[in-house]
């Protein structure tokens, strides 16, 4: 058995971390390679290029390779590479919950700003593969080099050739679904079991193989207002091949589905997600936001009406002005350019995570505070990531009195506290390990 994603997406992550904690340690493959796979992941590009062979560290932005007297500028969104005050290419980061600056990809621009070359690097520092692009903004050409800088393998975008060199024999594929079984076949030979979570590159592969299986589809993407199913999807399911069962990993959908094909319900089943919740038994019910914006919505009156509640409030750069006079307030503590070390403490120490800071989102800071246990209020202009916060706290930002009353309930009653917790996680769809063991089989 292997799952088979298209790429390592979040959803992906979420997919094969629930797996494992199921009791399913069975190999993962991704088909699109990023060069910050974790180590127990691998890709047919990994496999054959040697990518993550040898030791060494991410790329920091200032350490990208660039002609002399031009200049590297960047921040913690990205970075960018100048030519005296014109850009020459964009720097951009793998994404990670410390904020790290590593590079994961460079794109150099032309002379007019388009992208015409992408450099990719690995988690150890690596340049492991060039990707050309033409005027239209489409990829070209993508060539994957191995540890000694030789070409491995030439993925052709416009006409879906790929070329692999095993320095043995060099091999011609018309397309990725043939690339892909040729490597799963030499790598596992007979997989009676594919795990996957898209209808494109992973379903082909597994329509294509010729031995049979007991393959399952987890939908994850979001379905149409009229709730149509892909027609491919309804082919593999009134006509199966490998594939017996599609697994929906959003609720609402998979009861939609039911009432509107019931010929194929016993077929379909639902799954959410086993998030690794953290059980904290904390002493304080204090407050944590996380920030790099001086718009904070309905802070001050928010920190007045809860005067027994210590306000922890914390930024990865420094404050400005207007955030800095919050310490004026008895119960707040800021925390400006904030360390990896002292983040973590907070979210272990904080009954409470208000989403209501303008602008972006830092350290993936609501799904941190989900998993570490924590209630999650946020008004409807700031929201962040509606995917873990319960629509009952979800309030007006004209109305902060409402979600000030929650907060005072929690502090009068425990159980009310636990109680919240509890539909936020029934919102959520957390399920448990004995769902998979008996949703998989």
């Amino acid at each position: 058995m292997i799952n088979l994603f298209d790429n390592y997406s979040q959803e992906s992550i979420d997919l094969h971390q629930s797996l494992q904690l199921s009791g399913y340690t069975h190999p993962t493959v991704v088909i699109d390679e990023n060069g910050f796979l974790p180590d127990d992941v691998t890709s047919p590009f990994a496999y054959y290029a040697s990518i993550y062979k040898g030791e060494g560290e991410p790329l920091y932005f200032n350490q990208v390779k660039c002609p002399d007297f031009w200049e590297i500028r960047g921040n913690n969104n990205g970075a960018a590479i100048y030519e005296d005050n014109n850009k020459r290419a964009s720097i951009v980061y793998a994404p990670n919950i410390t904020n790290k600056r590593y590079v994961q990809r460079v794109e150099w621009l032309d002379l007019d700003g388009n992208i015409r070359i992408v450099d990719h690097y690995s988690k150890l520092g690596i340049k492991f593969a060039r990707t050309s692009y033409n005027l239209n903004k489409q990829p070209t050409m993508t060539t994957y080099y191995n540890n000694g800088h030789y070409e491995v393998i030439v993925e052709n975008h416009m006409t879906k050739d790929i070329i692999l060199n095993t320095h043995e024999q060099i091999h011609l594929f018309k397309s990725r679904v043939e690339f892909v079984n040729f490597y799963l076949n030499k790598v596992f030979g007979n997989i009676d079991r594919i795990l996957y979570n898209s209808l494109s590159i992973p379903f082909f592969v597994s329509y294509k193989l010729s031995k049979p299986g007991d393959d399952i589809l987890f939908w994850q993407e979001s379905l149409p207002n009229d709730f149509k199913l892909p027609g491919n999807m309804i082919t593999l399911l009134r006509n199966p091949n490998r594939t017996k069962k599609v697994i929906f990993q959003n609720k609402s959908d998979y009861q939609n589905i039911q009432l509107k094909y019931p010929d194929l319900i016993n077929k379909i089943s639902y799954l959410g997600f086993i998030y690794p919740i953290r059980n904290i038994n904390r002493e304080k019910l204090d407050v944590l936001i996380l920030t790099n914006s001086d718009s904070i919505e309905a802070i001050s009156t928010i920190i007045e009406s809860l005067p027994k509640i210590n306000f922890h409030i914390a930024a990865l750069t420094e404050m400005s002005s207007k955030l800095m006079e919050l310490s004026n307030y008895h119960n707040v503590v800021l925390y400006p350019n904030i360390k990896e070390g002292d983040a973590s403490h907070l979210f272990e120490k904080c009954s409470f995570y208000l989403d209501i800071n303008h602008g972006i989102e830092i350290k993936y800071a609501v799904r941190q505070a989900y998993l570490n246990g924590m209630l999650v209020l946020t008004f409807k202009n700031t929201i962040h990531n509606k995917k873990f916060i319960s629509p009952e706290h979800i309030f007006d930002q004209k109305n902060s009195v409402e979600l000030i009353n929650v907060i005072k309930e929690c502090l009068d009653s425990h159980s009310y506290l636990l109680s919240e917790l509890k539909k936020q996680q029934k919102y959520v769809n957390q399920s448990s390990s004995m769902d998979y063991q008996n949703g998989i089989g």
